[in-house]
């Protein structure tokens, strides 16, 4: 996730420039975020080795998110690159 975007990994065949809303519920806040999306690339299982589990992988790029939304995207994404990995 970035505050450009998100890949997902799906099992239902999303399109290229296909868009749509959701809601993100962003781990350690307790407001879903709602954005709008579009489909800016995709990958099928079978052009990754080890994605035999999934249909695709989809890249959706945000539109129309508010500033709030922003603060609290970047603010997870801080916090996770700045947590430590074991």
């Amino acid at each position: 996730m970035s505050t450009g975007g998100i890949a997902l990994k799906t099992n239902y065949p999303i399109h290229i420039r296909e868009q749509f809303a959701a809601e993100l519920l962003v781990p350690n806040d307790d407001i879903p975020i709602r954005v709008e999306g579009q489909v800016v690339w995709r990958r099928f299982h079978r052009d990754s080795v080890g994605q035999e589990d999934i249909l695709c992988l989809v890249g959706i790029r945000f539109m129309n998110l508010t500033e709030p939304s922003l603060t609290v995207i970047r603010r997870y994404i801080e916090s996770s690159s700045s947590s430590p990995t074991t």
